[in-house]
């Protein structure tokens, strides 16, 4: 705990994903659960970073856990949900991430940093006509609300763009990839 904690505390995020590649590794991670049930501050901390690992290694027998173990507050934010649902996404799990993508479509694709993170879910997990539709679906939102709840535009970032044009690349859809990159030009991207 002290160790993960002075990895946060410094920054050190590669030592961090690298601590839980080790307990995946050696098989910890239920000492890992265990101390995420025990500690509040591994309760904040190691669930982001299991999603992460357990996305990387296609391990979504064990993503799928994750939630359980994790604080409500946690579970109930929109970030984690995106997250959960990209690392859903990356190891093939549609059908469960589905839920998650209908829920942030409800709310209007009201999260700049959410809609980029489902557009990249979508893309590494392989589901690249899905990913074009969302797309579609936010730039429609993004017209009919372009400000979140606190006046911010909502926007879409590098990631999102990049997921969107990669999913028209192998589509192999030469005007769409046009169309992305004539959008990504006007937007200095």
């Amino acid at each position: 705990e002290s160790i993960l904690g002075s990895f946060i505390k410094y920054k050190m995020y590669l030592r961090v994903t690298a601590f839980t590649e080790y307990c995946m590794d050696h098989k910890l991670v239920p000492v890992v659960f265990l101390l995420i049930s025990l500690d509040a501050f591994a309760q904040r901390v190691m669930p982001p970073w299991l999603l992460y690992s357990c996305s990387n290694r296609k391990e979504g027998e064990l993503l799928q856990r994750i939630p359980k173990y994790s604080l409500h507050y946690l579970r109930g934010r929109y970030a984690f949900k995106a997250k959960y649902a990209r690392a859903l996404l990356t190891c093939g799990l549609y059908d469960k991430a589905s839920e998650y993508l209908k829920l942030f479509e409800s709310d209007g694709y009201r999260f700049s940093d959410c809609n980029n993170i489902l557009l990249d879910g979508l893309y590494q997990g392989g589901y690249y006509k899905e990913c074009i539709e969302t797309f579609e679906r936010i730039q429609q939102a993004m017209k009919e609300h372009p400000q979140n709840s606190d006046g911010k535009p909502i926007v879409l970032y590098n990631v999102g763009y990049s997921a969107v044009l990669m999913s028209f690349c192998k589509l192999n859809d030469e005007q769409g990839m046009i169309r992305i990159l004539h959008a990504m030009e006007g937007k200095n991207i």
